[in-house]
């Protein structure tokens, strides 16, 4: 049967039902002898009717009841708030009495979140209440309030959030749940930690919201512990905390509140904040405050402060943009009346704080802005540093843009960086610019703080302008007068170290190279540059500066008027009033150079191009001269071989110097570029690259090039040895590199005059040349002839070739006068000597031709390679010279002769199956050849291939080898058996006596025995060399046919009582 508790029982209609509806009941009813009653209902099943949004799963249900009262007792259940809430338990009561109808239990457990529609509560995400003490009062309307009390609670479904928590109750309806949480501590995994009382959850249809004010909060690093002793962050109280939990198990956050910084030494803060999170990170913003770095630095602005995790590592970074800093004496006040050092403003950049797991917390930053300087009177500076820093053991890389997936903006900081560095500096020294400074210095600088507030600055790449009154410089080139004047110009590739005090005193020192002008002359050399700035009070600096390779000293001490300006090259003193202070330049080593475009360096230019011409003349001379002829075995020129055009290529070069766009600055030619330009384009291209000096002679208006060098150098020649070899036959089938040893006496000089008579000489002083070269292992491939041949050989007992050859001499060159007639002329001190041995090992085939190793063929070559000739020319000595005889050099003469070449004729080892195999080589390389990709080309019109027309193989084949019987049958002159053979192999006895001649079958006719061969069964083929009745006289012979016998390898073996017995024979004609 079934039942209602509830209201609307009274009437028939189900419409107004509202409460409990059982079926499958087992009811008794008891009635009392008063007529009232009592009944039982057992082993029903329930739902719930009338009530919307409220749904009861239950077991194990029976209820009591009497007339005004009934109490149904529910055993395990769950109960489902409209998916707001789902209530369970193992004991529920569902009560119908006056007051109403309502549900009771105590150890109620309640989830509060979103139910991901599963069985398995393991992906529900949201508030797990436990036991609570539960009452749901349902109203005749069927709607519904509920209450839990004295509860406990916490979060599941996200590991990144934790909750403790006590004193909690909830209530709710249909549609919504709140709960609230009294003594609490919510954690935000890796970067927030909150606590107090009255945390408020509230669970909608569509959202969860968690909610709390006036509590206590921290971000940072250690929010995942309980202590505080870990923290490093930022301490936040009077907090309004907000937290939103979405359904795909991500969160957003807010908390805002004051904060202070925790466990964070280096700077301090107090201000307002408001922090904004999710899973990923906290982003807290710091508006319009000022964090004092220490107490020498000082930061104000805006900043952005996170914490994320990142590889198990919780980092705390701020973030910065167009922030202001101050380092340096006074920082630790906001007044900024009592700063003394360097104001950087549009600060950019990010430091992190980082905290591995059972790690060690380190510090990273990259910072940049611009700089100045604060509180230094005479003083400013200008232009961008950047900062960079990282204690950690290992590197740090910062994502500047904060685009975790964009690695192009990385910053990677390497373990152990601490280094700040300026770039595109302008220093500006106000004392400087009546001594002669214009502008500024430009300069990169390295700069370290001290713990005092004092900077030391290192700055590199210091240029600037300057110009310096009364300046004398005296010169490097040459013998160059000394020039006073106003040094205008530029200083380069510096150095500057810079103390400065923290209560704006200073000192600074450095060196440059200059690059600057005396009167109408160039100056090169070193300026130095020092200031001091006491401010009438004493000054002691000892410093040591390190820039790159150089080292910057600075000792000062007021006490003594005296100080040295350290200049890398030399200690410069410097006097000044210890009351006041001193700033100037200090000018040493300067070298002057002439420009050839205008004064007179125009006339200096002038000169060089008639001088260039001259030289391209006189290189060309050179070319119609012997000394542009190759020599013998040499094969090359005595000018190839010591380089005589190299060194007249002067002229070109100088003329390429002045007439194309060579010099880095083409407006501002000089002496000093050319012989740069001269050392870089021609020195670097001589045999010899060392011997060349200048000499500038303004009071001679001169100007004087001089080379002289006597080194040995080796060079490479390639054997040639002439016609004669060759029309022997001999054909070498590759290079013989022979190495020759040089040494040249090269001097001579260029003066060029630019005065009343300019001009140029030329003077060759000195151009001696020697030579040798020698060689005891030549071994080269050739051909002579027909036969495959080697010069010299590596096998062992054999001979290799041989080379030695040497010669000396000397030019000479007249002063040039305008003679046409005057010219190069040579002269030899030693002709050379030429000899080349040239051991000839032949094969044809494969096979060896002349047989002695120790004595090859051999070819000699003996003689000179240069020799001097005198002819009459003109024996009257009446004509244009006045000469009656010429002197010249010509190539010696080389003589050629052979030894052993009589061995080349001896082919007695060459057999007829050599030949043979000669033939079919020669048909196996015609059909490689058939082969080859070319052979494929179609022909027009015939309807076949290059290779079918040229099939060599095939034809070669047929037409030739084919016709040629190699294995013709024996011609048979007589045979026998039972011979008798000598031990020796050198006579055989028949048991009848042989005939002097036998019949030819091929021409039927009588040929002589004596001459024709032998073949003795197992032994060998001989010729008969005499016939003595009986007895033949036989000699064995080495004929590749004894391959084709039965033979016996060892034929002693046969012999016995010293001779070999019952020896069958057969005389035939010589052949196969």
């Amino acid at each position: 049967m079934g039942a209602l508790i509830g209201s609307g029982a009274s009437t028939p209609i189900t419409t107004d039902d509202v409460g409990l509806n059982l079926t499958n009941v087992d009811l008794t009813v008891a009635i009392a002898n008063d007529g009232t009653y009592t009944y039982n209902l057992q082993n029903a099943s329930a739902g719930l009717v009338g009530i919307p949004n409220l749904t009861l799963a239950a077991t194990n249900i029976s209820a009591n009841g009497d007339a005004t009262n009934t109490n149904v007792n529910i055993g395990t259940f769950t109960l489902d708030v409209n998916g707001n809430a789902k209530l369970s338990g193992s004991a529920l009561t569902f009560s119908k009495n006056a007051a109403g109808i309502q549900f009771s239990g105590n150890n109620i457990g309640a989830f509060i979140g979103y139910d991901k529609g599963t069985p398995s509560p393991n992906d529900d995400l949201g508030l797990l209440i436990t036991n609570a003490n539960l009452t749901i009062a349902i109203a005749p309307n069927g709607t519904y309030n509920y209450n839990l009390t004295n509860a406990n609670a916490s979060l599941i479904g996200i590991s990144s959030l934790t909750l403790q928590s006590s004193n909690i109750s909830a209530n709710g309806n249909a549609t919504s749940t709140n709960v609230t949480i009294g003594t609490f501590a919510l954690g935000i995994v890796g970067s927030a930690r909150i606590n107090g009382n009255n945390l408020n959850f509230t669970k909608t249809a569509t959202t969860i919201t968690l909610g709390a004010t006036n509590v206590n909060a921290f971000i940072g690093n250690g929010a995942n512990t309980a202590t505080t002793a870990d923290d490093v962050g930022l301490a936040v109280t009077n907090t309004t905390f907000g937290l939103t939990l979405n359904q795909n198990s991500t969160y957003a956050y807010n908390a805002n509140g004051t904060a202070s910084l925790v466990g964070i030494n280096f700077f301090n803060f107090n201000g307002t904040i408001a922090a904004t999170g999710d899973q990923d990170k906290v982003s807290v913003a710091l508006n319009n405050i000022t964090l004092n770095l220490s107490q020498y630095a000082r930061l104000q602005g805006n900043f952005n402060f996170s914490v994320f995790d990142q590889n198990n590592t919780e980092i705390i970074e701020f973030g910065m943009a167009g922030v202001s800093a101050f380092l340096g004496q006074g920082a630790s006040t906001i007044n900024t009346a009592d700063d003394f050092g360097l104001g950087l403003s549009a600060v950019n950049g990010k430091f992190q704080i980082r905290k591995p797991i059972n790690g060690i917390q380190s510090l990273a930053y990259d910072l940049s802005g611009t700089l100045a300087f604060s509180g230094f009177t005479g003083l400013t500076l200008g232009g961008t540093v950047k900062a960079q820093y990282n204690d950690a053991t290992f590197d740090i890389t910062i994502n500047d843009n904060g685009t975790p997936t964009n690695t192009a903006d990385d910053i990677i900081l390497t373990r152990g960086l601490n280094r700040v560095s300026g770039t595109g500096l302008t220093l500006g020294v106000n004392a400087l610019n009546s001594v002669g400074l214009q502008g500024s210095i430009s300069t990169d600088a390295v700069l370290d703080l001290r713990n005092n507030g004092d900077i030391i600055a290192a700055l590199a790449n210091v240029t600037a302008n300057i110009s310096l009154a009364n300046q004398t410089a005296g010169g490097n080139l040459g013998n160059t007068t000394s020039q006073t004047g106003t040094l205008a110009g530029s200083l380069e590739n510096g150095y500057l170290g810079l103390v400065l005090k923290n209560d704006g005193r200073y000192a600074f020192q450095g060196f440059a190279n200059a690059n600057v002008t005396v009167n109408a002359l160039k100056a090169g050399g070193d300026i130095g540059v020092y200031g001091v700035r006491t401010n009438n009070s004493s000054l002691v600096i000892n410093e040591t500066i390190q820039v790159g390779n150089e080292t910057i000293t600075i000792n000062l001490n007021t006490a003594n008027p005296n100080f040295n300006l350290d200049l890398g090259t030399q200690l410069v003193p410097i006097a000044f009033d210890p009351s006041g202070n001193t700033f100037g330049f200090n000018v040493s080593n300067i070298s002057v150079d002439v420009s050839l475009e205008t004064g007179v360096g125009v006339n200096i230019r002038g000169v060089l191009d008639d001088a260039a011409t001259f030289l391209s003349g006189v290189k060309n001379d050179l070319n119609g001269t012997f000394v542009a002829q190759k020599l013998p075995i040499l094969d090359r020129s005595i000018d190839q071989i010591i380089g005589v055009s190299n060194y007249l290529a002067l002229g070109d070069q100088v003329n390429n110097y002045l007439s194309t766009s060579t010099d880095a600055n083409t407006s501002n030619r000089s002496v000093l570029g050319l012989i740069s330009y001269l050392k870089d384009n021609w020195l670097s291209q001589l045999p010899i690259y060392e011997g060349l000096t200048f000499v500038y002679d303004p009071n001679n208006s001169q100007f004087i090039l001089t080379y002289a060098s006597n080194t040995t150098y080796k060079t490479q020649f390639d054997l040639n040895l002439g016609d004669q070899v060759a029309n022997l036959g001999l054909e070498f089938t590759g290079n013989a590199s022979i190495e020759l040893e040089v040494t040249p006496t090269i001097d001579f000089d260029l003066v060029f005059n630019w005065g009343t008579n300019p001009g140029v000489n030329f003077n060759l002083n000195n151009l001696g040349f020697s030579a040798a070269a020698s060689v005891s292992d030549l071994v080269l491939g050739a051909y002579f002839g027909p036969l495959e041949a080697s010069i010299g050989s590596y096998d062992i007992g054999k001979q290799k070739g041989s080379l030695n050859l040497g010669f000396a001499g000397g030019i000479a060159y007249g002063n040039f006068d305008s003679d046409p007639e005057k010219e190069w002329q040579f002269n030899i001190t030693n002709g050379g000597t030429v000899d080349v041995t040239l051991p000839l090992y032949a094969s044809l085939a494969g096979v060896e031709v002349g047989t002695d190793p120790a004595n090859p063929p051999t070819v000699n070559l003996n003689g000179s390679l240069l020799v001097q000739k005198t002819e009459s020319i003109d024996p009257d000595g009446d004509g244009p010279l006045g000469l009656t005889s010429l002197t010249y050099v010509s190539p010696g003469a080389i003589a050629l002769t052979t030894a052993n070449f009589d061995k080349l004729k001896n082919f007695s080892n060459f057999g007829v199956v050599d030949v043979l195999l000669m033939f079919r080589g020669m048909v196996s390389w015609a059909k490689d050849y058939r082969n080859y990709e070319i052979m494929e080309t179609p022909i027009p019109f015939i309807d076949k291939t290059l290779g079918d027309a040229l099939d060599f193989a095939t034809a070669f084949n047929d037409d030739v080898l084919g016709k040629i019987d190699f294995y013709q049958p024996q011609i048979n002159l007589t045979a026998g058996t039972g011979a008798t053979v000598n031990q020796a192999l050198t006579t055989l006895t028949a048991s009848s006596a042989f005939s002097a001649q036998y019949l030819d079958p091929q021409t039927n006719s009588n040929i002589n025995v004596v001459g024709q061969y032998i073949t003795l069964d197992r032994i060998g083929i001989f010729q008969i060399t005499a016939v003595n009745g009986n007895v033949l006289t036989i000699k064995q012979v080495n004929d590749t046919q004894d391959l084709q016998l039965n033979k016996v390898d060892n034929v002693a073996s046969l012999v016995s009582n010293g001779v070999i017995s019952n020896v069958n024979y057969t005389i035939h004609k010589n052949g196969n």
